[in-house]
C-alpha cells in the first residue's frame, strides 16, 4: 500500500483531511472530519456485467454507504477541480 499526499476540503459545512492510499488494484481514501465524527475509509466500487457497469462508492467496513457515497463524490469533484 503506497499513501498518497494528504489534502484538505470543505463539504456539507465541513472541513474534510483526506488520505489517499495506492492498492494493487485501486484506490482507497481515508477520511477525517472536522466534527469529530469516526474517520471514514472509502473506495470506489462496481457492480455490474461486461454489458453495464456502475460504479459507486462504498465504506470500508460496509455499514456508512450513504457517507460513502456523499463524501466520495465530493473526492471525486474536488480531484477533477484540482486537475484543471
Amino acid at each position: 500500500m503506497e499513501k498518497g499526499e494528504t489534502f484538505e476540503m470543505a463539504a456539507f459545512g465541513l472541513n474534510l483531511t483526506v488520505t489517499p492510499y495506492k492498492l494493487d488494484n485501486g484506490e482507497v481514501f481515508s477520511i477525517g472530519f472536522s466534527d469529530g465524527r469516526p474517520p471514514l475509509a472509502v473506495t470506489r466500487t462496481f457492480t455490474g456485467s461486461k454489458v453495464s457497469t456502475i460504479l459507486f462508492w462504498q465504506s470500508i467496513p460496509e455499514g456508512r454507504k450513504k457517507e460513502a457515497q456523499l463524501f466520495g463524490a465530493k473526492i471525486d469533484e474536488y480531484l477533477k477541480n484540482k486537475d484543471l
